[in-house]
């Protein structure tokens, strides 16, 4: 359902709906940035997307907007180097909501 929007942020960020083939989700609950000057380019690009998609009605997907910033920035995204932080963080809350 938002493949559609997703591709139309990709051209606008990227500059093709292909770049959605190379970008990597991220989660939005934990990730880090290695500081290398591309900052700014990366939190424009996730403002810009967050913008667009909420535009649109589009109000999750937050991770593939992410993942299309860091794109933008010329970053790749290496989820092994997360396993270390994941395995040490522990939601407030103790974990998932069950209901």
């Amino acid at each position: 359902m938002r493949r559609p929007a997703f591709e139309q942020l990709a051209n606008e960020l990227v500059g093709e709906a292909n770049a959605l083939n190379s970008a990597r989700w991220c989660g939005e609950a934990l990730f880090a940035v290695t500081r290398d000057g591309n900052e700014s380019m990366f939190f424009d690009a996730w403002e810009r997307g967050a913008n667009f998609l909420q535009a649109r009605g589009l109000l999750s997907g937050e991770g593939g907007v992410i993942g299309l910033a860091a794109l933008c920035a010329g970053w790749t995204v290496d989820y092994r180097t997360l396993k270390k932080l994941v395995a040490a963080a522990q939601h407030e809350g103790g974990g998932p909501k069950h209901i």
